[in-house]
């Protein structure tokens, strides 16, 4: 019996290049016969989803490889299999060539650079311009037939001010250019878009924006230390995770005292008394004794030391919400 599906959703994260590896795995359900009513993107995933979701189903894949195919124009060749061990070089190559001369149709350096641009204005406050984006979209996105909404668009911000994530959603709105130029809009490399008097960033920086009200709790492991031991974790005597090696948990709170604990053959406790409108950063030290038994040390550590360690964690734990103190 042929199941019945109400919706059929494509959901497309951020992550740069992660993009062209999804408009081939698009290419592939295209060619099975599947065809999603609702597109939800972030980031690169919104240029993708606005893509697809912008076009007739019969130029779709022509769109998102013409997309592709420009904003690789410029990259060097890929090696040769026989000459493999000059992939990284290449690959550093490629991302100095990015760097320094921009990617066609998507961004280019601020002329002049940002740090000689006065303090305060809009030049001083992104490496790089994003207008070719803009144009890039205009071109290869028809928003009169998006606006139809014939398929359904969703592409996620997070407004600036407030550090929570917003929806852009053609269900409810009139989008354009800027709404998926906003979901892309990763500082400090990119400015914000503004969108009705209102700044916003990609939506990928929801993780480490800090809503006005609230307070950012991360714990990491350190991803350089390789002990395969699960350790309890628990915020105010309420098991909350698992932690394994290179995972990261992040928690949005109220202000207010947190004692974090972690446990497994030894116990450790930090206290944090978090304000609003900071984020605060434990490592969680784990280490395997001389009678080879494993051992925690929680240290509360400064943003930058934090900030590396969260950047250098391979997954987000799926965390359970912190009560109230």
């Amino acid at each position: 019996m042929k199941q019945r599906r109400d919706q059929t959703v494509l959901v497309l994260q951020g992550g740069g290049a992660l993009g062209a590896y999804q408009a081939g795995v698009y290419e592939g359900i295209a060619e099975a016969g599947l065809a999603p009513n609702w597109v939800a993107g972030v980031s690169v995933g919104a240029i993708n989803a606005a893509l697809i979701a912008g076009n007739p189903p019969g130029r779709r894949i022509e769109r998102l490889r013409e997309f592709w195919d420009r904003v690789s124009s410029t990259l060097p060749l890929v090696a040769p299999v026989p000459f493999d061990p000059l992939r990284v070089t290449l690959n550093r190559l490629s991302a100095a060539t990015a760097a320094t001369f921009g990617v066609p149709g998507f961004y280019v350096p601020r002329q002049p650079p940002a740090f000689l641009a006065p303090d305060g204005t809009p030049g001083a406050l992104s490496v790089y311009d994003t207008s070719p984006l803009r144009q890039t979209l205009q071109e290869l996105v028809d928003f009169d037939l998006l606006n139809r909404k014939e398929v359904r668009l969703s592409v996620g911000a997070v407004d600036v001010r407030t550090g929570n994530s917003v929806y852009f959603d053609n269900q409810d709105l009139t989008l354009g250019p800027e709404h998926v130029m906003a979901s892309g809009s990763l500082p400090p490399g990119f400015p914000s878009t503004l969108i009705d008097g209102a700044h916003y960033w990609d939506g990928r920086g929801k993780s480490s924006t800090v809503a006005q009200d609230k307070a950012n709790l991360y714990l990491y492991r350190d991803p350089n230390i390789r002990v395969a031991v699960t350790t309890k974790l628990s915020v105010n005597g309420k098991e909350v995770e698992a932690t394994k090696r290179t995972t990261c948990g992040h928690w949005e709170v109220n202000p207010g005292t947190y004692d974090i604990s972690s446990e497994s053959e030894s116990a450790s406790t930090v206290r944090i008394v978090a304000e609003a409108g900071k984020s605060y950063y434990v490592w969680q030290e784990v280490k395997i004794t001389m009678g080879y038994l494993p051992t925690n040390e929680l240290h509360v550590v400064d943003a930058d030391t934090g900030r590396r360690g969260v950047r250098a964690c391979g997954s987000f734990l799926e965390t359970k919400p912190v009560e109230t103190p």
